[in-house]
Formats: C-alpha cells, sequence, structure tokens
C-alpha cells in the first residue's frame, strides 16, 4: 500500500478555476498536458490544486488552482483522505500520480473514495505531488 490514511482538518482554497475535458486519446491528452501546463504556476514553488470532476457532466473536470488573485473557493471538509507521495518530470505524470492514487484505493477493500474531487499539492522544485483523496471505509 503506497498511501496512508490521515484524518485532515478542514480548510479553504482560494484560486482561478479552470474547466478541462478528460482526454479520451492520445492527441486530446496532449491537449490536455498542454492546457495543464499554462494554468499551473510552476514558478511559485508549492502549489495546492484540486481537482473535482463535475456531477452533471462527467467528461468535465475543474481545476482550481491556489492563487492570492483568485475568485473562486473551495472548502475542503475535515475527514479521512488516503494521502500519497510521488515524483514527477512532467506535469502529464501529475495527472498519472491522481491516476493512480485513484486505482490503489479502487483496488483496496478496507477504503472507498467518498467524494468527486482530490487534493494535489505539487511540489516543483522538488518534482513531488502529494494526492489526498477523501475516503470512507468501504
Amino acid at each position: 500500500m503506497a498511501y496512508e490514511i490521515k484524518h485532515l482538518d478542514s480548510s479553504t482554497v482560494t484560486g482561478k478555476q479552470y474547466s478541462l475535458e478528460f482526454p479520451i486519446n492520445p492527441e486530446s491528452a496532449d491537449d490536455t498536458a498542454d492546457l495543464q501546463k499554462k494554468i499551473l504556476p510552476t514558478d511559485e514553488g508549492v502549489i495546492r490544486a484540486i481537482v473535482k470532476i463535475d456531477k452533471k457532466d462527467s467528461d468535465t473536470f475543474h481545476y482550481l488552482v491556489s492563487s492570492t488573485d483568485g475568485d473562486k473557493t473551495f472548502e475542503i471538509p475535515a475527514g479521512d483522505y488516503a494521502v500519497s507521495e510521488r515524483s514527477f518530470h512532467t506535469i502529464s505524470d501529475i495527472t498519472g500520480a491522481i491516476s493512480a492514487s485513484y486505482a490503489e484505493i479502487e483496488t483496496d477493500n478496507d477504503y472507498v473514495i467518498s467524494e468527486n474531487y482530490n487534493i494535489s499539492d505539487i511540489d516543483f522544485p522538488n518534482q513531488l505531488v502529494v494526492v489526498s483523496l477523501p475516503v470512507k471505509k468501504g
């Protein structure tokens, strides 16, 4: 098991929101990665991003990227989270790290995903991403 269950306190993230479509083929995956390169502020060191799936349109997800001049907020509720740390070399690897985190929970009989968002703390200088997924006992 590459993740640890941690209880996180509630917090608020303020930032800028971007909508992206889930890639359905390799060509659109490249387009999504290009857009992620534009919206993720790689020069800021460590940023927090919330990735949320649109309940009405499951082909769309929203990035809320923390920013002092953002106009959107997201309340992160207190609760149990499956937390894993992964290295990355490219922006596309961050999406892969999130997918791998989901896959680990989906194969675990003890926990299930409890909400439709995830938290990514992206440390660009050290090329690490900490993925936190809200979970509950299975």
